[in-house]
């Protein structure tokens, strides 16, 4: 028989071995101190608790079994070309949702028992605060957050009697606060739950000598979800969002891999889709940044002030924070949801015209998704803006061989012959790709006006009438450029007719009746363009232009004066501009607005990717494209044309909005004043 010292030191070794979770050793103890005490309320409570740690156990393996069903499932999408590999991984996802409901029943019956257990341990000692929060845990893990929070209600808070714990019973404790923040969470009671998880923050660092960098290895976990789940909490501002995030990355206790991952992505999600400058609030001077400088390994302290980095707006503190997040990933293998971070990276060095970066991630990113075309096209499209525009091609003949009846993939090869790479023959051809592949669709419905179909065919057609009229400019018999502008004129009608709403396409008809000398109809279609789309600054040019060739500088003058009210740094609207107030004898104005455009121009080249070392550029030869900038002669017509015809630029990939802006009154009313002719 036990002496009262054995006895003792028996609970000792039973308390030690249940907060290091040692559940063999503690049955066994537990047998032991049931022969001196039997039926006692600690015996009932440490068997439930092992029940209920079996219970995470086996969820645990449960997860993990659906995780492996959802990947299986993947893969077999991507290979179903091969019946036999097919039909092993449908063999073993089988064998998996087998597994999957073993496990799953395992855990109700542990459930079970642990209830039985929990209601002896309440005839025993019905108030007794230990039976009250694992009673909680155990309707939480029931899915019953109703029940939970009534145990938990009557839980209280043990630590207002000023008793001392034991490390497992405050670790019990504190896990009670936890889980009535998540059940308070899962009512919608987001205030209450905040209230709970910084009641808990200020119990553990209270217990543990006031700091949280002393907290033990048992306790952290519980510590770490607390600071988790309270900045993920729907808080009454994206600042505060923010805030709550930033001090759970710099508390003072060392965060686990997933934490830390979590953490960071929701930050830098929520800086780059929900926040803006003007909402954006700087790192405050008491908190810590979360990210240290390259060199911080070289010294002692890494939360030096001289090693670390505040960030100034909301994109570079999303990108610092997606840096940091990358390097928890490795070689592991990551999910699709786990894989948008890339994505997301790519969103902020665009943000800030860090196009290489981009190229540099979308590299990265493909080591973990080689096969997803989609990838291949954001670097394909990275490249292209970055001014490597024979490497996109490369990548897009490639995607066109695994999907060569992609409208997408066509008109964007279509677009980068004809505008950078001086290839319009091949542009061509891939429009009338396009074309065939646009109409042998099985989607495609002719009755339907707006189908999606339909949008890309009309795209497709307004691209190569495009080329048609490049290729007219570059003829030097007459009798073919006529040929050309003629197939150009049908092709971009064609594709008006299509999608009457383009204004894009308008605009290129009025362009090209403007190269053939018909100002009539050039002007009734730029007036067309201007009014589905009142800020198409371009068109407001071309207008100015065709005015300007009937000698109507003062008009041609009050249009500009219109559009650069929308638009006050458009280079060719102010080239445009200067030239008429030269016509007009305005010299001193004419300075003016040069000196304007020019530093707007320097401004725009400094924000530009650098082309020096880009392969689609040949020495000797002037890159044309919408950054161009030609001078012309206000005097003559045709130059005027020309100069505005060279600075067309398209992308087939974007959608327009139409009439996006809503219409204006002051610029109707001038179109409704306008000469037809």
């Amino acid at each position: 028989m036990f002496s009262k010292g054995n006895r003792l030191a028996l609970e000792n070794q039973i308390d030690q071995a249940r907060n290091q979770k040692q559940w063999s050793l503690l049955l066994e103890l537990i047998r032991k101190y049931a022969k001196v005490n039997p039926d006692t309320l600690l015996e009932v409570l440490v068997k439930a608790e092992v029940c209920l740690a079996t219970v995470s156990k086996e969820r645990a393996e449960q997860e993990r079994y659906e995780l492996l069903i959802r990947e299986q499932e993947k893969t077999i999408n991507d290979i179903r070309e091969d019946a036999d590999q097919s039909r092993r991984f449908r063999e073993q996802i089988a064998n998996n949702i087998t597994f999957m409901r073993e496990h799953q029943e395992q855990a109700n019956i542990q459930l079970n028992q642990a209830r039985q257990l929990l209601e002896k341990a309440k005839a025993i000692e019905p108030t007794n605060k230990e039976v009250l929060a694992i009673y909680g845990r155990l309707e939480y893990e029931m899915n019953d957050p109703v029940k939970a929070l009534e145990y938990l209600e009557l839980f209280g808070n043990p630590f207002e009697s000023g008793k001392t714990f034991t490390p497992h019973q405050t670790k019990i404790f504190l896990e009670a606060f936890l889980i009535r923040g998540w059940c308070e969470e899962r009512a919608n009671s987001h205030d209450r739950a905040f209230l709970s998880y910084n009641l808990l923050l200020a119990l553990a660092e209270q217990t543990f000598s006031g700091n949280l960098s002393h907290v033990d290895v048992v306790t952290r976990p519980i510590v770490e979800q607390a600071l988790l789940r309270r900045a993920l909490l729907r808080h009454p501002s994206i600042g505060k969002t923010v805030d709550m995030l930033r001090r759970c990355l710099t508390a003072p206790i060392e965060l686990s891999a997933n934490t830390s991952q979590r953490a960071l992505k929701v930050l830098a999600k929520v800086l780059l889709r929900d926040t803006c400058l003007s909402t954006y609030q700087h790192i405050p001077g008491d908190l810590p940044s979360t990210i240290s400088s390259s060199n911080s390994a070289q010294n002692n302290d890494p939360n030096s002030p001289q090693n670390m980095y505040t960030p100034q707006d909301e994109t570079e503190e999303a990108l610092l924070a997606l840096v940091n997040l990358e390097k928890y990933i490795g070689n592991a293998t990551l999910s699709s949801e786990d894989l948008l971070i890339f994505d997301e990276m790519c969103l902020g060095y665009s943000r800030k015209l860090q196009y290489r970066s981009v190229v540099d991630v979308y590299e990265r990113s493909l080591s973990y998704q080689f096969r997803d075309i989609h990838q291949w096209l954001q670097l394909a499209l990275a490249l292209i803006s970055s001014g490597h525009h024979w490497r996109g091609m490369l990548i897009i003949s490639e995607c066109l061989v695994r999907d060569p009846l992609n409208p997408q993939l066509l008109l964007l090869a279509a677009k980068l012959c004809i505008n950078h790479l001086n290839k319009i023959h091949d542009g061509m051809e891939f429009c009338h790709r396009a074309i065939e592949s646009i109409v042998g669709s099985s989607r495609f419905d002719d009755a339907n006006p707006l189908s999606a179909e339909k949008m890309w065919l009309a795209r497709t057609y307004q691209i190569l009438g495009i080329a048609y009229s490049k290729k007219a400019t570059e003829c030097k018999s007459y009798s073919e450029r006529q040929e050309f502008q003629e197939l150009a004129l049908m092709s971009l009608n064609k594709g008006f007719k299509l999608d009457p709403r383009d204004s894009k396409c308008a605009y290129h008809l009025a362009l090209l009746y403007a190269d053939v000398r018909d100002i009539s109809k050039g002007i009734k279609y730029t007036k067309l363009a201007l009014g589905l789309d009142h800020y198409f600054s371009d068109a407001w040019n071309l207008l100015a232009l065709l005015i300007s060739s009937n000698k109507q500088y003062k008009l041609s003058h009050k249009i500009c004066l219109h559009a650069l009210k929308d638009d006050p740094l458009n280079i060719n609207l102010l080239i445009t501009k200067a030239k008429l107030e030269l016509a007009l004898d305005e010299t001193t104005q004419a300075l003016h607005t040069y000196k304007t455009a020019f530093a707007q121009f320097s401004v725009k080249v400094k924000t530009l990717p650098s082309f020096l070392d880009s392969e689609s550029i040949q020495k000797g030869k002037i890159h044309s494209g919408p950054s161009s900038v030609h001078s012309f002669d206000t005097m003559s017509d045709t130059s005027r044309i020309s100069a505005a015809k060279r600075n067309v630029s398209f992308d087939a990939g974007e959608s327009e909005e139409i009439g996006s802006g809503g219409p204006n009154n002051d610029k109707t009313k001038l179109l409704q004043t306008l000469p037809s002719s």
